[in-house]
């Protein structure tokens, strides 16, 4: 999870926000939600973050959804699932409205 957040630090992601589900979610633990401010930006986002995450989860384990132009992909680790909207998206979908059960963790 630390090191998908600092991925997209690194890109220049806004409002990243991380949720701890923990029991509360059969499907992960963390929800990584961010912001990009334009197509080529998510794409960029989604570059860096994929780089990240295969130092450390083998390729064939991690899934990637990504349709162009949509606003939105996910890439899917197992233990943590990154959403990275636009900011459009982002209001539509209100990922942290449904989850809004789950632990907010620093990123202080």
């Amino acid at each position: 999870m630390k090191r998908c957040v600092a991925a997209l630090e690194e890109k220049k992601a806004s409002a990243i926000e991380v949720i701890y589900l923990g029991e509360k979610s059969p499907v992960t633990d963390y929800y990584v939600i961010a912001t990009g401010t334009s197509d080529p930006h998510l794409r960029a986002l989604r570059i860096e973050l994929e780089k990240a995450i295969h130092e450390v989860v083998p390729a064939g384990q991690v899934r990637i959804q990504n349709e162009p132009n949509s606003g939105w992909c996910v890439v899917d680790a197992f233990d943590v699932v990154v959403h990275i909207f636009s900011e459009e998206q982002r209001k539509n979908y209100a990922l942290e409205e449904l989850w809004q059960d789950g632990e907010r963790i620093s990123l202080a």
